[in-house]
């Protein structure tokens, strides 16, 4: 669960849903993502494709799956850098690192 400043934050910046698009659930099911885990609270609760922090941007992957070509750049990404399948993109690794989604086991991790 996200904490309650995450979701007030989300909240007063219009960024959050009180209710879960049907669309972005399946997204994530698709992907292999546990409902029950952060990142899917969290991207079936915002409303933006992108959040900026102070390491870098984290996508809102049902966004992109949906609307992008992202199922695509999940795929050259874990080519090019030589990553197994469970390993999800979590941004567009612009800067010298990126986040990923241990999809078995529901970890995330930045490099």
């Amino acid at each position: 669960m996200l904490s309650k400043a995450i979701i007030n934050y989300l909240k007063e910046n219009n960024f959050y849903l009180e209710k879960e698009e049907k669309n972005y659930t399946k997204a994530l099911l698709d992907l292999g993502i546990n409902l029950s885990s952060d990142l899917a609270y969290f991207c079936l609760h915002t409303t933006e494709m992108s959040f900026k922090g102070r390491i870098g941007n984290i996508d809102n992957i049902c966004w992109y799956l949906i609307y992008s070509t992202y199922a695509q750049r999940i795929e050259s990404l874990q080519c090019f850098l030589g990553l197994p399948k469970e390993y999800i993109p979590l941004d567009s690794f612009e800067t010298e690192g990126g986040f990923f989604l241990q999809s078995g086991n529901r970890r995330s991790f930045g490099t």
